[in-house]
């Protein structure tokens, strides 16, 4: 497949690589200057990780992300040792913030994790030698360890590095006495970054304690257990007790006070209406998961406008109104939303203001307008930013890791030039107040530095009156006032010279990053069937390109399925070899061989359209039976909002039939919500059962590699593929109960309970040639349902249930109840 690739040429001017010690640079062209020092900074990172016994396999492949926003690094062992970097320097208080050159320190923890998933010995060892890099047992480490190794050595490669005085005024409170609130709860004190928080000084102190050798053998016995999600009795052996004896006595030796009981973390807040958010949810509103951003504003139409990033780690400025579902600003890349409808962006690395105009939208809120504001230039990175009722923007602005105060009003006026943090802008009339860190602690001060607040541990986001007070107890909100009032003074920014940087590079090619590098263990359980196999995928750091091959044995029917797919940018070909096997209630069952080849063109814009061409050669499975070519020409549309995602495809058949189907899924609500799907298909000009047909039953899992869109439309209570016909309708509606918010683990046991919801639900659906009343299918039942993260950041959820048949056509005699189970995504 890899060899097919190298004979088409590629050519993508827009971005650029350079190599060095075994390190392969891929970046946009206008960012040569970020990549000059980074390039520079390779050979004593990798020299550096080597003698501490974490040396980095090469080839390592790194992209500086233009689409990525999240602003922490990803690593991934597989398909290719890679490391992305966010072309988005991080705002304030985020991770990363207090770096003169954030891009070096995300690269220097990228090469330290891949040093750290790399140290494998044992049985995982000669698994490596076999099937590549997916045998890396360290990658299942808690992210409270692999953050504090990450940060002890940096701070020994960088000794000149700040220590975060966020972080810091946090340790001043009570910490979780239980070690597993340490990782990614998002309603567990202080939030969801906890593991940060707390991670960096513990690991610190048991360096202090046991020294780097003892550290590193943790890591060998991890690299060389079969079962990484156990790291209690590794501790044991290496440190001489266990995990939760060893955050017992850094928290008494550090004089940290236990008992996060009744404190609620809270990202950010505004006063009127009184709403607060943090990454579990709004409070009042929706609580469901995401990474939300510190600012946000409530504004017209009654709705919140705060940030979000997106599983892409792309941000959104994302709409909350008092009733209803989140609606989406639809726009990338646009953060930290703010009174007078301004909010931060981003052109290539440098960011800018934008103030924009809103209009009407059912499913997005439209962009009608906007004024971009260039930083100035020696700014990396702008937060919070907010309108006066003059029209003048007060922002905080990073230069070399140093957060000041700065207003644009036609110029650049730069308020506040110190080394102490200044953040949280907010207008009171001409007046401007701020949080700053000069004296030692968090406060609120004027733009004369005129102090406001005494809050007991730090004072922060002023707003209309209200303010975050940190306290022993948590977080507070209480009043300030501003009693001498003043216009900010300060000094106008001059233009400064661009950066010159030179460094030889050449056109980015894909080729050397597409390649897999591991292949993995495949396996598949149905209710009718059990497949293992062996399967691989590779793309390049773009994921533009990509190729995949995977072979499985199904047991139910001694076949062997095959598929091989490649993908070239808005072009892709998958070829897949399996058995078909339906068997209903009402007609002859069907037993197929089938081999489908698929091109697809997917263009970039509009994102929403795909074109394809099947053809599938397909014959008796075992007995007698037809053979035949079929070719389909598929026009597919499919569109993703905040609440809303529907697909639909329209399909053409040389057999002399055309099909249209398609389905949705709309989410409402907010601490009781519901979610109402449906799919629907038909048929004309005649079929055969298993082609052009639809199919309805209890089992949506098929397990094999079929490329198109399913046929198989799920009614819960039924069993698996009762009714088949050339046209089917199904509906369900699903409510959501809170029941109780866990929030629990167990001490290092890989497993924390995040929410318990009762969910009651009722399907129905049609699947015949008629369509008559008296064809009709509904199920109901419950289930419970809980959020959960198993092994360490890796959310999900379980369910189990019963639905019985509520009524069935009188050929149907389906009994229940029966048992609804599923864990994560359905399969």
């Amino acid at each position: 497949m890899c060899a097919m690739l190298l004979g088409i040429a590629v050519h993508a001017q827009e971005l650029r690589s350079v190599s060095i010690s075994g390190l392969e640079i891929t970046y946009p062209a206008g960012e040569k200057a970020i990549v000059s020092r980074v390039a520079e900074a390779v050979p004593g990172m990798l020299g550096f990780l080597r003698e501490k016994g974490l040396p980095v396999k090469t080839p390592v492949h790194v992209f500086l992300d233009d689409d990525l926003d999240l602003p922490d690094v990803q690593v991934n062992m597989i398909p290719h040792r890679g490391i992305h970097i966010p072309l988005r320097a991080p705002g304030v208080f985020e991770e990363g913030y207090l770096q003169e050159d954030p891009w070096t320190y995300f690269l220097f923890k990228g090469l330290c994790l891949q040093g750290v998933y790399s140290v494998r010995g044992g049985l995982p060892g000669s698994l490596h030698a076999v099937f590549g890099e997916v045998s890396s047992p360290n990658l299942v480490n808690p992210p409270w360890l692999l953050e504090g190794i990450s940060s002890l050595l940096y701070r020994q490669y960088s000794p000149e590095a700040r220590e975060d005085p966020f972080e810091e005024t946090l340790l001043k409170v009570p910490v979780p006495a239980d070690i597993s609130k340490m990782s990614n709860h998002p309603d567990a004190w202080p939030g969801y970054f906890g593991y940060r928080i707390y991670g960096k000084p513990f690991i610190a102190w048991l360096h202090g304690r046991y020294g780097w050798d003892a550290l590193l053998r943790f890591l060998a016995s991890q690299g060389s257990s079969l079962l990484p999600v156990e790291i209690e009795l590794k501790a044991r052996d290496v440190f001489g007790t266990g995990w939760v004896t060893l955050w017992d006595e850094f928290m008494e030796e550090a004089g940290l006070l236990k008992g996060t009981n009744g404190m609620e973390p809270v990202s950010g807040f505004v006063p009127g209406p009184f709403i607060t958010w943090n990454h579990a949810g709004v409070d009042p509103g929706i609580k469901r998961v995401r990474h939300r951003g510190r600012y946000g504003y409530y504004g017209e139409n009654s709705t919140l406008w705060l940030s979000e990033y997106d599983r892409e780690g792309i941000v959104h400025v994302i709409g909350y109104p008092s009733t209803g579902s989140s609606v989406a600003l639809d726009m990338d890349h646009l953060w930290d939303p703010g009174p007078g409808n301004v909010a931060v962006t981003r052109v290539g690395s440098r960011p800018h203001l934008m103030v924009f105009e809103k209009g009407a939208g059912v499913l997005e809120t439209q962009l009608r307008g906007g004024r971009l504001i260039p930083a100035p230039g020696q700014v990396m990175a702008l937060s919070g930013p907010v309108m006066d009722t003059h029209g003048r923007v007060a922002v905080s602005a990073n230069s070399g890791g140093n957060w000041d105060i700065w207003v644009y009003d036609g110029s650049w006026l730069r308020i506040t030039d110190g080394p102490s943090i200044e953040a949280d802008p907010w207008w009171v009339g001409d007046t401007l107040v701020f949080s700053s860190n000069t004296d030692g602690s968090f406060q609120l001060y004027t733009s004369a530095m005129v102090p406001l607040t005494r809050c007991e541990k730090g004072a922060f986001l002023p707003r209309s009156g209200k303010y975050m007070c940190l306290t022993g107890h948590g977080w507070s909100f209480d009043d300030y006032g501003v009693d001498v009032y003043a216009a900010p003074v300060g000094q106008r920014q001059r233009a400064l010279m661009k950066d010159r940087s030179e460094l030889p590079s050449t056109p980015y090619s894909p080729w050397d990053s597409i390649c897999p590098n591991f292949m993995a263990p495949d396996l598949y359980v149905g209710l009718s069937d059990v497949q293992v196999g062996l399967a691989t995928w590779g793309h390049d750091v773009t994921g533009d390109y990509g190729v995949s091959a995977g072979a499985r044995w199904s047991f139910a029917h001694d076949y062997l399925a095959l598929r091989a797919g490649v993908i070239l940018d808005e072009l892709s070909l998958q070829l897949t070899r399996y058995p078909f096997v339906s068997d209903p209630v009402v007609g002859p069952k069907t037993e197929e061989s089938r081999l489908e080849y698929r091109l697809t063109w997917a263009p970039e814009l509009p994102d929403w359209l795909s074109l394809s061409v099947d053809v599938l050669d397909y014959g008796p499975l075992e007995d007698l039976g037809e053979d035949d070519v079929e070719v389909s020409g598929v026009l597919g549309v499919s569109e993703e909002y905040e609440s809303l995602y529907f697909r639909a495809a329209f399909e053409s058949c040389s057999a002399g039939r055309t099909s249209l189907f398609g389905g949705f899924r709309w989410i409402v609500g907010s601490d009781v919500y519901a979610v109402v799907d449906g799919e629907a298909g038909r048929t004309w000009g005649g079929y055969t059962f298993g082609h052009g047909s639809y199919r309805v039953g209890g089992d949506v899992g098929e397990g094999y590699f079929t490329s198109r869109p399913s046929r198989l439309f799920p009614v819960r209570g039924f069993g698996a593929n009762l009714l088949e016909a050339d046209k089917a309708v199904t509906t369900g509606l699903e409510v959501f109960w809170p029941l109780a918010n866990i929030q629990r683990g167990h001490g290092t046991l890989p497993l924390f309970l995040h929410r318990l919801w009762l969910g009651t639900f009722v399907d129905a659906g049609l699947c015949a040639d008629s369509m008559g009343m008296d064809d009709t299918l509904a199920g109901a039942g419950f289930e419970v349902v809980t959020s959960f993260e198993v092994a360490w950041g890796n959310l999900s959820s379980f369910r189990m249930g019963v639905a019985w048949p509520v009524r069935q056509p009188g050929y149907l005699d389906e009994e229940g109840p029966l048992l609804v189970v599923q864990i994560g995504r359905p399969l």
